[in-house]
């Protein structure tokens, strides 16, 4: 049955809703393990029964079938997705199914086109009949059940059809019919079927004689069951990128790893938000003179047993705080970051019903809910309301954000961070340079507070104002973390090209003046762009290496150091035999031109020798491994003489004049 025009035209504007994936994405979804399962099954020429994914609410199952498995099973199967959610009846579990096969092969068009051009026909034997029986008739054949004459197939086009029943457990049918019903499908029509549902919520819903009649008719109907555990860090990375606006885009990018971890129950160094929830409660037992104050710790941490991660709430979440960022990012210090996980945090919360005890506060809820994520602060009421209501007041919002920025506008800390301390009152300088200090060894400042704290100690000395001790050597570090959490984050830092200049001279101490030329080195030589290429690399070239190729050519790294040679070392070795001629020509291409006159300042000429010479030795042995697999030995000494080139041509530069970047 082929597809009409106009049922294209809808097909493609339905993917225009989807997560649209690369060929190389694709491939990394391949070989993630329920993706790999389900593919196997979909594949199988004759399936004995069903699947059933089985996961939470929110924890992606559909998400999974309607965006990941439909985009690798894309030209090989046909995905129909069939809502459970409400069916009362197994008449009305046929006609979802029916319904959705029409959809599919835009039956109702071709239907009305073949009645269109049977009138045409029998136009001129119509003139003679009266308009009144002209029009009882085409309203008989309009109105016929146009779903009878649809034939559902299990193959259409030499594609396996794959019907997916989702929200099982929200039908208002017996489980038991619900799953006989079903079976017609898999037992009767050899279909593939996959049955989407949590199942903890249907064995805790049912009386103990339904569940081991569930528990029988599952063992006839269920070939095997699939437990979904949710991939975080892609789940937050495919929302982040349906954003349209590409400046919020890049906002939430910064904010990706604080967001999976949020969305994990994680703190951002991997405890369990729930262990920090038992911290805290435990902290508050020992306050005996508070006893009715730690009942209601209690009660609000037995609130938190189940902390929602609900895909749906978190889309929602991330959609609706674009209204809120397009206000905050006005506003030069205010941490939109902040804002953003409290909010995200108080709505998955708010849709997940959490807050059912009016006695229990949603302050006291929250802080065992979300601890380190969520600030009471940055939650006002009008906000809740919005959540909650959906009543949006702009006018209070903006009201709240100029108070907050007038207050940070003028704290001590934020004065002495962006302005020369000869322009504040002392004693605000004494209040702000502490917590300035303190933020520098935490790597919290930008590089140019990083330069205006060089500058300010300067100005210090100059007045004889005592100021704390200033460890330089820890703000270097903290300059050092900075730019690791930049690259992680991949963080884009205001100003970062265009820093602040101080002229080098005897009223700064050495060591200000080394910590000036770090930051000074970091851009002048973009590290920060050159270290992300060079991380990206690391972690693509096993898994994808020709991907991982193509990218490099266009993003290059300032050296090919040891841990760069490793994997491109395995990479190589596990490499297929179509895979490996290739790795020649891209090296060439790569690091071939890497050792002229127009590159070589940029480059770690030391640090690059040494790796290729390390990559070298790594690869030698593998000419007798493969002495009798003549083509991987050929492609193998191929690639052996692509370094040697390469190695020659940094030779060829001795004699030039350069700059080392040191690791």
């Amino acid at each position: 049955m082929k597809k009409s025009k106009n049922n294209e035209k809808k097909s493609e504007n339905q993917s225009n809703n989807r997560i649209i994936y690369s060929k190389d994405e694709i491939k990394l979804l391949k070989q993630q393990q329920t993706i790999k399962d389900l593919m196997y099954y979909c594949l199988l020429e004759k399936p004995v029964g069903a699947i059933l994914l089985a996961g939470e609410w929110g924890a992606g199952k559909t998400f999974l079938i309607e965006h990941q498995l439909r985009s690798v099973l894309e030209e090989t199967c046909i995905i129909l997705r069939i809502s459970l959610f409400g069916v009362a009846s197994v008449a009305d579990v046929h006609r979802a199914v029916k319904a959705k096969w029409i959809d599919y092969t835009g039956g109702i068009i071709k239907y009305i086109n073949k009645i269109q051009e049977k009138v045409k026909q029998l136009k001129d034997i119509t003139k003679a009949i009266p308009d009144n029986v002209i029009q009882n008739s085409m309203d008989t054949l309009i109105n016929l059940d146009y779903s009878s004459f649809s034939q559902l197939k299990n193959i259409e086009d030499n594609k396996n059809v794959i019907l997916v029943f989702d929200d099982l457990e929200r039908s208002m049918l017996n489980t038991v019919n619900l799953l006989g019903a079903i079976n017609e499908y898999c037992e009767n029509q050899s279909f593939h079927v996959i049955i989407i549902a949590d199942e903890q919520k249907i064995k805790t819903s049912k009386s103990l004689g339904e569940r081991i009649s569930y528990d029988e008719i599952k063992e006839k109907v269920i070939q095997r069951t699939i437990y979904h555990e949710p991939e975080y860090k892609q789940i937050v990375s495919s929302l982040i990128r349906t954003i349209k606006k590409e400046k919020y885009m890049k906002f939430l990018q910064s904010k990706e790893a604080e967001l999976i971890a949020l969305f994990a129950g994680v703190d951002m160094n991997g405890t369990p938000l729930s262990v920090l929830a038992e911290i805290e409660l435990q902290m508050n037992k020992h306050d005996t003179d508070r006893d009715n104050f730690f009942q209601k710790e209690e009660e609000a941490y037995n609130c938190c047993t189940n902390r929602p991660h609900n895909i749906r709430s978190l889309k929602i979440a991330i959609q609706e705080f674009e209204r809120i960022y397009d206000i905050i990012c006005e506003y030069k210090y205010i941490d939109a970051g902040k804002w953003l996980l409290t909010f995200v945090s108080y709505s998955m919360a708010a849709r997940a019903a959490v807050f059912c005890d009016e006695e229990i506060s949603e302050t006291q809820i929250m802080k065992y809910m979300y601890p380190t994520f969520y600030s009471y602060q940055l939650m006002p009421e009008h906000l809740k309301l919005w959540v909650k209501k959906g009543i949006w007041k702009e006018e209070e919002f903006k009201k709240e954000i100029e108070e907050q920025y007038n207050e940070m506008l003028f704290k001590p800390e934020t004065l002495v961070k962006n302005m020369h301390i000869d322009y504040i009152d002392e004693a605000v300088v004494r209040r702000g340079i502490p917590i300035v200090i303190h933020d520098a060894y935490d790597g919290k400042l930008s590089f140019n507070q990083y330069i205006n704290l060089i500058r300010n100690a300067s100005i210090a000395r100059y007045y004889g104002l005592e100021l704390p001790s200033i460890d330089w050597k820890r703000v270097q570090k903290g300059i050092e973390h900075r730019k690791t959490v930049m690259i992680e984050n991949k963080e884009t830092e205001e100003n970062e090209f265009s820093l602040e200049k101080i002229d080098k001279g005897s009223k700064y101490k050495e060591i200000e003046i080394k910590t000036y030329e770090l930051i000074e080195d970091i851009r002048k030589r973009d590290l920060l762009y050159y270290e992300k290429n060079r991380r990206e690399y690391i972690e693509g070239i096993i898994s994808n290496p020709i991907f991982t190729f193509h990218k490099a050519e266009e993003n290059k790294c300032n050296r090919f150091d040891y841990e760069m040679a490793w994997q491109t070392y395995k990479a190589y070795e596990k490499a297929d035999i179509s895979t490996k001629p290739r790795f020649p020509r891209f090296m060439k291409s790569i690091w071939g031109t890497y050792f002229n006159k127009t590159n070589i300042r940029k480059l770690d000429k030391e640090t690059t020798v040494l790796g290729f010479t390390a990559l070298k030795n790594n690869l030698k042995p593998l000419i007798k491994i493969y002495a009798n697999e003549p083509f991987k030995r050929k492609f193998t000494e191929a690639l052996l003489q692509t370094i040697d080139d390469i190695l020659d041509k940094s030779k060829d530069n001795d004699c030039i004049n350069r700059e080392i970047v040191g690791e």
